[in-house]
């Protein structure tokens, strides 16, 4: 009963660990390819995380690429904005020197 208990917490954790990794899905010629590895050949289809979501560089990846778009976007405004003030204000005077 002892040994069957150890086995089984065993292979828990071995199960475990090996889910804590990165699954690539290849195409090669024709055939669908699940490695734990890059393709060598073929197109990669999709990496997956442990839960068969995106991989965590695949995440900070799409999170720096929205970031990037955001603050393109805010500095685009900005200039409009910067560009509108500066037609819509009026001329400044320059004030004569004295004594003439």
């Amino acid at each position: 009963m002892r040994h069957a208990v150890t086995a089984a917490v065993l292979a828990l954790l071995l199960s475990a660990a090996a889910s804590a990794q990165t699954m690539y899905r290849c195409q090669d010629n024709g055939k669908t390819i699940y490695s734990d590895k890059p393709c060598l050949t073929g197109v990669e289809v999709k990496r997956m995380g442990p839960n068969g979501g995106p991989t965590p560089e695949d995440v900070a990846k799409g999170r720096m690429r929205f970031d990037a778009e955001r603050q393109r976007e805010m500095d685009q405004q900005r200039a409009r904005a910067a560009s509108l003030a500066a037609v819509a204000a009026p001329p400044t005077k320059v004030p004569a020197a004295p004594g003439k």
